[in-house]
């Protein structure tokens, strides 16, 4: 069997922030709003890097002196809620985050172009199997920001998965390494 490795870094809010959306990801779930297997493998999470390929067999070492070497505030904010009939997302700004994964992407020899720049957290998507209705999704989206707003300032984790993908074109991720900075 063919196995073809990628990798990605994710940042994945915690702390009261974190459980927020936990708590939103298990209602919109249970309502069969969301795709079970995106909702098991995607946990909320900031795409800071587009998936990669690298020769680069110290990812762990690099990511460590990206964060080490960022010096800029960890200024990370959810900013507002975008709601669309396709997509659903929290905006988030952090130069922080931006930074870390644009020293990160430098060390391991990627092109800029592999480093998002429009972070944010997507909460619906129209490729996934929806089944509960926009209104009630997008009430329970308003309820979850109203408790982001009430929590105190956001934590997050940075998260280096790979990715594994074999001939039956399952996806497996896999956590690399999880670091709070």
């Amino acid at each position: 069997m063919i196995v073809i490795m990628t990798f990605i870094l994710y940042a994945r809010p915690i702390g009261q922030a974190g459980a927020a959306l936990k708590g939103y990801w298990e209602t919109v779930k249970q309502k069969k709003a969301l795709n079970h297997l995106f909702v098991r493998q995607y946990p909320p999470h900031v795409t800071l890097t587009s998936f990669f390929s690298t020769k680069e067999i110290n990812l762990e070492k690099a990511l460590n002196r990206a964060i080490a070497k960022t010096k800029s505030a960890k200024d990370i904010a959810i900013t507002g809620l975008k709601q669309s009939t396709g997509f659903d997302r929290l905006e988030v700004q952090s130069k922080y985050l931006e930074e870390i994964a644009k020293r990160f992407a430098k060390r391991i020899g990627l092109p800029s172009n592999m480093v998002k720049k429009d972070l944010h957290l997507t909460l619906k998507q129209k490729t996934f199997k929806i089944e509960a209705k926009n209104e009630e999704i997008h009430k329970l989206q308003k309820e979850l920001m109203k408790k982001l707003e009430h929590s105190s300032a956001t934590k997050w984790t940075l998260c280096l998965y790979k990715s594994e993908k074999g001939t039956n074109q399952e996806q497996k991720l896999t956590l690399l390494k999880k670091t709070t900075p």
